[in-house]
């Protein structure tokens, strides 16, 4: 039968301004001599093993003390030697003297293979019944109340540790056996640290941010665990199913409040616990591995006791609103989808605050940092993303405001900001207040300043013209709430900050360039995956978008009756004669040797070219780009029928995007070792060979066409203070090619590749990239 005792302090709560970690206790040789008949037991606690942690720290004495021990042996068979030893001053010493009558009346078979256990940390009486090492193991101990590391009745963590290897105690024990065995001891308990620190997305000059923690309390910690280890891989279900009752702490007496860059950290020790995923769990497309952990709580329900802690606190953000915050983490090995706290483990959790960035994803009435977060702001609640990272182009936000009954609610545009931000929520789809079709030239003017009152949550969107200076700006949303009871007004001050154009000057030219790339963000509140991107396709994939412009020249000038039937097969329809402007060829000293223009930084001509050959048409603001040249077209406002009469923002050529990096290389760590797309098709490169009737006329040429499935990026790192560049965009010539004319009666026809000449394996640039693969992209303005 089970004993089970009442034991107290079985889960401790540590607060630290430090990280605490555990460490081997310094292990100092005590042998000595000693007579076969006598062996020296000497117990050193260990300390906990890291959970995903490559570095150790100083001991934690509290973690390795001793009050009590036990020293329990068992022989061959499981049944025990002499009775327990209790000494109750902790001092890990015991002696065995195997020539004493309990050692002399045992089997002495079994005495061959004994094993010698150290139990730390119980009361005296405690394993007084035990009669074999199945009972040691099924042992449980129980915690009833939670207790600080100060409380001087603290005993220490109950640990048990056991001989390396059997050992012989009978009287036939060899003299060369050893006299001195050194057990070392873990705890049945597991570590929980969590680190909390504010790393907040959000930031405006003057307004300092902060978290202040008020209490904590852990929920679903069991009362009961076994001395013996259970099976890894089962849930844990001692006989008793109690837990510790959660309930608040109490204040939190650490380091208070933590802002920007600082942390503050606490410890708690915990019976093992563990429990099995119930739920699967969908992910949102494109979510990163870090947004993950934002839905390890639907992996389980409440009814499955997984462990958790609740930490309650105070967060002021970037807007100065204080929210009161309770934190939700769900304790295991890892912070998205584990569930199982082992004994002698460290479980070492992070918490970045960035801010009140969205819905709890549960509750759409909830704002909150993530699916863990539950934020109570008061009776008025503002939600919106990104406030402080408006881009220069126009920008669209929704705000969200949630209502306590009994307040009503205004909204409005502060007066120096009102020539360029305007609001809206007339747009109706499905019951939502949704965008407008498109962003006009004239919208802000036409768009209302104000709107309310609202007693009930709703939603507006804000609209932002663009700022085509070079400075940033800062403009204001007030909202006022008034509580009906008492007629109290409150009034809540948003602040939006909209960059200016980046100007970047390099290799003699100067664009204005977008500061942010909004792929890389979510911009919606009620968006509770917080999908984003790392970059976006080139698109068009396989569509020819330069048939008016391949170059195939012989002398700069071929005759119409000799080239008619070679531009047919081109697909060229145009008699007329036809000169290579579209790409930047590699080797221009044998490339553009043949009547071939090399249009330079032209990427403002390269996307209206190809905006008419896909024929992109309006793009409606809830729409999704379908290429990288309409991601930046996109940028250019409208007239009401969604047509842009005049294109301001384009996709840099290849030649303007490598400027652009290498000038503000050191300003956007993302311009570092990452392809950025051009506005140009990668190109095939082909020669050809001439002869005319009779042989005469003989002569040698090129050509480029488009390559279907490729687009030219580049890429570029900085090393030894040299830029250095990936080729991009063209491959080595794939193919020589006669063509000709054998009689004149004949029309022009392609020949043989050409056999005389060694074939070569072409060889791509790294910069010709698939047009389905995924790069990143910077818009340039036209300023004039």
């Amino acid at each position: 039968m089970i004993r089970i005792i009442s034991y107290t302090h079985l889960l401790i709560l540590v607060l630290s301004v430090g990280v605490l970690f555990g460490c081997n206790s310094d292990i100092v040789e005590q042998k000595r001599q000693a007579e076969s008949r006598y062996i020296r037991i000497n117990g050193y606690p260990k300390g906990f093993s890291e959970v995903e942690v490559s570095t150790r720290s100083g001991k934690n004495e509290f973690e390795t003390k001793l009050s009590t021990l036990y020293m329990l042996i068992f022989d061959a068979n499981g049944q025990l030697v002499d009775v327990p030893q209790f000494i109750a001053s902790g001092v890990p010493d015991f002696l065995i003297d195997t020539h004493s009558p309990s050692f002399v009346n045992h089997d002495q078979q079994a005495l061959r293979q004994c094993d010698i256990f150290l139990v730390g940390n119980l009361n005296n009486g405690d394993l007084a019944g035990i009669r074999s090492l199945t009972e040691l193991y099924n042992f449980e101990v129980e915690a009833t109340t939670i207790h600080p590391d100060a409380d001087p009745s603290f005993k220490g963590l109950v640990m048990i540790g056991q001989t390396q290897e059997k050992v012989d105690l009978s009287l036939a024990r060899p003299s060369t056996s050893n006299n001195i065995q050194d057990i070392f001891m873990v705890s049945i308990y597991a570590k929980v640290v969590v680190n909390l620190q504010i790393r907040p997305e959000e930031h405006l000059p003057g307004n300092d941010q902060s978290f202040r923690m008020i209490s904590w309390e852990v929920v679903n910690a069991p009362r009961y665990a076994t001395l013996g280890a259970p099976d890894a891989t089962d849930e844990t279900a001692p006989s008793h199913g109690d837990k510790i009752p959660s309930s608040p702490s109490g204040l939190y007496s650490g380091s208070n409040p933590v802002g920007v860059s600082q942390s503050l950290s606490y410890t708690f020790y915990m019976l093992e616990h563990k429990r099995n995923k119930l739920n699967t769990v969908n992910y949102p497309e494109g979510i990163d591995e870090m947004s993950k952990q934002r839905f390890k709580p639907k992996f389980v329900n409440e009814d499955t006791d997984a462990a958790y802690m609740i930490i309650n606190g105070i967060y002021v953000d970037h807007q100065l609103v204080t929210h009161e915050t309770t934190y939700k983490l769900y304790l295991g090995a890892n912070a998205v989808d584990d569930f199982y706290i082992l004994r002698d483990n460290q479980y070492n959790n992070n918490i970045t605050i960035k801010g009140v960035t969205s819905n709890s994803g549960y509750d759409e009435s909830t704002v909150s940092f993530d699916a863990r977060v539950t934020v109570n702001s008061g009776p008025v609640v503002v939600s919106v993303k990104r406030d402080t990272q408006l881009d220069c182009h126009y920008e669209v936000r929704p705000l969200d405001i949630y209502i306590t009954p009994g307040y009503t609610v205004n909204v409005a545009v502060d007066p120096a900001a009102q020539n360029w931000i305007g609001l809206d929520r007339e747009t109706i789809a499905d019951g939502k207040v949704v965008k407008r079709d498109y962003f006009t030239t004239n919208l802000i003017s036409t768009l209302p300043k104000s709107y309310g009152p609202f007693t009930s949550d709703f939603r507006v969107w804000a609209y932002f013209d663009e700022n085509t200076s070079t400075s940033d700006r800062i403009g204001k949303i007030i909202f006022t709430y008034i509580e009906t009871a008492t007629g109290d007004q409150t009034v809540l001050t948003y602040t939006f900050l909209q960059k200016g154009l980046f100007e970047v000057a390099y290799n003699g030219h100067t664009y204005y360039i977008e500061f942010h790339e909004e792929y890389l963000h979510n911009f919606d509140p009620n968006d509770p995956f917080n999908n984003k991107t790392d970059g976006m396709f080139w698109g068009l994939d396989g569509m020819q978008l330069s048939h008016r412009r391949d170059a195939f020249k012989y002398d700069g000038i071929l005759s119409n009756s000799i080239t008619n039937n070679i531009k047919s097969l081109l697909r060229e329809l145009d008699p007329q004669f036809y000169l290579y402007d579209f790409y930047t060829p590699r080797d221009e000293a044998t490339v553009g040797t043949n009547g071939v223009t090399i249009n330079e930084r032209a990427g403002h001509a390269f996307t209206s070219d190809i905006v008419a050959t896909a024929g992109i048409g309006p793009l409606k603001l809830n729409e999704t780009a379908g290429s990288a040249v309409e991601y930046c077209y996109n940028k250019n406002k409208r007239n009401a029928a969604g047509i842009v009469s005049e294109i301001k923002w384009y996709l840099p050529a290849i030649d303007e995007i490598e400027d652009i990096v290498m000038g503000a290389y050191g300003t956007f760590t993302d311009f570092q070792n990452k392809y950025y797309w051009s506005s140009q098709p990668a190109y095939d490169y082909y020669t050809y060979h001439y002869r005319g009737l009779g042989g005469l006329n003989s002569g040698d040429g090129n050509f480029f066409n488009d390559n279907l499935y490729s687009a030219r990026a580049t890429k570029i790192d900085y090393q030894s203070s040299v830029y250095n560049t990936v080729k991009s965009g063209m491959s080595d010539y794939l193919i020589k090619f006669n063509f000709r004319r054998p009689s004149i009666f004949e029309a022009v026809t392609w020949g043989n590749p050409r056999e005389e000449i060694n074939p070569v394996t072409p060889v791509d640039d790294p910069g010709k990239q698939l047009r389905t693969n995924i790069n990143r992209i910077r818009c340039v303005y036209r300023a004039n």
